[in-house]
C-alpha cells in the first residue's frame, strides 16, 4: 500500500480563521483537505459561507434574514450549540418562497433542532438558490433564566 504524499502549506492568518469557521470541527490538515476537495467538485470555485447569530431573549424568539450570494445551491448547513441552551433553544432554517418562508431545515415541518454543547452538521443538501432569495434563520428560547446565542451557519455553492 502506497503512503499517501504530503505536502507543507503555508497559508495567511486571515485564510486561517475563515477555514477555522468553515470547518469548525477539523484539524487545519482536514479543512484544508475539504477545502480542496470542494474546489475539485466546484471548478468556478464559488462557494459562500452565510453566518447567522442573534441574542435570542428570555422566552423570546429572533430571527435573521441573509440573501443568497448568487444562483446555486445550499449544500451545508451547521448548527453551533454552545454549552448551557440544556436544548431550550429550538433552531430552524427557512427560505423564501414568493411571499412566505418555507421551512428547509430540518425537512418536516414545524420540527426544529435542540442540542447541548454540539456542533451539528447537516450536509449533502441541494437546496436551490435564486440570487437575492432570503435564507432565513429562526431562534426559539424556552428558557424562563437565560438568554442564548446559537449560531448557524449555511454553505452556498455555486
Amino acid at each position: 500500500m502506497t503512503q499517501p504524499q504530503s505536502t507543507t502549506v503555508q497559508i495567511d492568518r486571515g485564510l486561517a480563521e475563515r477555514l477555522r469557521r468553515q470547518y469548525p470541527d477539523a484539524t487545519m490538515n482536514q479543512a484544508i483537505t475539504s477545502l480542496m476537495a470542494s474546489s475539485a467538485d466546484n471548478p468556478d470555485g464559488q462557494t459562500d459561507l452565510l453566518q447567522y447569530s442573534r441574542l435570542t431573549p428570555i422566552l423570546g424568539r429572533a430571527e435573521q434574514d441573509r440573501r443568497a450570494p448568487f444562483d446555486g445551491h445550499i449544500v451545508a448547513v451547521y448548527f453551533h450549540f454552545p454549552p448551557g441552551p440544556s436544548n431550550l433553544v429550538d433552531v430552524r432554517v427557512n427560505l423564501q418562497r414568493r411571499a412566505s418562508f418555507e421551512q428547509i431545515v430540518p425537512r418536516q415541518r414545524d420540527t426544529y433542532i435542540a442540542l447541548d454543547d454540539n456542533k451539528f452538521p447537516v450536509e449533502s443538501l441541494l437546496i436551490p438558490v435564486e440570487p437575492q432569495q432570503a435564507i432565513q434563520v429562526q431562534w426559539f428560547n424556552h428558557d424562563g433564566a437565560f438568554a442564548h446565542t446559537i449560531p448557524v451557519s449555511i454553505v452556498v455553492r455555486r
